[in-house]
């Protein structure tokens, strides 16, 4: 049994950790006081399951976590479940895991921590205090060191699901190269070039590039730049950006600078992301790169040179670089994900963590 004068605040903290995790698993949404509405939400989906040159369609139901920031739980937007626990709830767990203490101390425990995890969000963009449920971070405007200005997103540790069936095999088609799925969904490519590697990463770079640029028609029109033929090394290239007319200068040293990271670091760590310093700046006040699996063509396709996925190559901000060099890169990729920022580069948007000063380490 724990009683709180006497247990060490990181036996209380994992059993809170414990308690809404297991809450969390069973489908029990949450809202923790000051914090936010915690919503256990299952999602069906079709996913595709490969197996050589063959594959399913995979119907299934996936659990997700969804969250609203909320200081006052009367005022929320998101469309509630009937089963949802408060904070006399959570006391009631909690009591019940062996938390021997009246709820009014408790509660009053509960709300000292809750307040430790807002200072944590609102100080370093980031909380691990239920690192067993999940992980909290913030973006948005720091500079004000307040919880109000902030926008806050929760990554649950883990999302459970339940395959309902699937229909297949189907057999892979084999593409004559990576354009040739671009072109089935872009029409045919405005500009096809060649770039010689030499001229952005120095004379002892022999080899070429071949890229090729293709308008995505939308209501914001977008650029996709991407290469071909790295097929037998798992992975090609792809810059998204706003729809200009012509290819802005940074887009082929960008690439050249994926193509390096293709070569010393492997697909499958790429696939994941991979935050790349250039040492110099690529566009104006931005030297970092951030190279990760691209949603938008997830699959992994074959050609008659191999199978590769497409790689974003995205420009990050020096304060994303280091958060991700802090924190991990797939909060950075959820981060950028939540603001819509994910795979578009955009030299002149302004950094998700505006004002965030991170501590000197030693």
């Amino acid at each position: 049994m724990l009683h709180l004068e006497t247990s060490e605040p990181a036996q209380l903290d994992t059993l809170l950790g414990d308690c809404l995790c297991k809450l969390f698993s069973d489908g029990i949404s949450f809202y923790l006081e000051g914090i936010g509405y915690v919503i256990s939400h299952n999602r069906k989906r079709t996913t595709r399951k490969i197996k050589r040159d063959q594959f399913y369609l995979v119907n299934e139901i996936k659990q997700i976590g969804l969250f609203e920031k909320c200081d006052d739980p009367s005022f929320h937007q998101i469309d509630l479940p009937s089963q949802l626990y408060n904070t006399s709830e959570i006391v009631h767990e909690l009591q019940k895991r062996g938390v021997l203490l009246p709820a009014v101390r408790v509660r009053t425990w509960l709300r000292s921590f809750f307040k430790q995890l807002r200072q944590d969000l609102v100080l370093n963009g980031v909380s691990r205090r239920l690192s067993t449920l999940g992980t909290f971070f913030a973006t948005g405007s720091f500079s004000e060191k307040d919880y109000g200005f902030i926008d806050v997103h929760f990554v649950p540790r883990s999302e459970n699901s339940v395959v309902l069936g699937q229909n297949g095999p189907f057999e892979r088609p084999i593409l004559r190269d990576s354009f040739e799925i671009l072109e089935a969904a872009f029409d045919k490519p405005i500009e096809k070039r060649t770039i010689l590697l030499r001229e952005y990463l120095g004379d002892e770079y022999p080899e070429s590039l071949s890229i090729a640029s293709f308008k995505v028609q939308s209501r914001s029109p977008s650029l996709i730049v991407a290469t071909t033929g790295l097929s037998s090394q798992g992975a090609e290239l792809v810059i998204e950006i706003p729809f200009v007319e012509n290819m802005p200068s940074w887009i082929p040293r960008a690439l050249a600078l994926g193509w390096i990271g293709l070569q010393t670091i492997s697909a499958r760590k790429l696939i994941r992301g991979v935050v790349m310093s250039a040492g110099e700046e690529i566009a104006k006040g931005i030297s970092h790169l951030l190279i990760h699996e691209r949603s938008l063509q997830r699959d992994r396709h074959l050609t008659m040179q191999g199978e590769f996925m497409f790689l974003n190559v995205s420009l990050v901000h020096p304060e994303e670089a280091e958060f991700a060099d802090r924190h991990g890169v797939n909060l950075l990729i959820k981060a950028l994900r939540e603001r819509s920022f994910l795979g578009l580069s955009k030299p002149s948007r302004k950094s998700i963590w505006k004002g965030l000063t991170f501590p000197e380490t030693h």
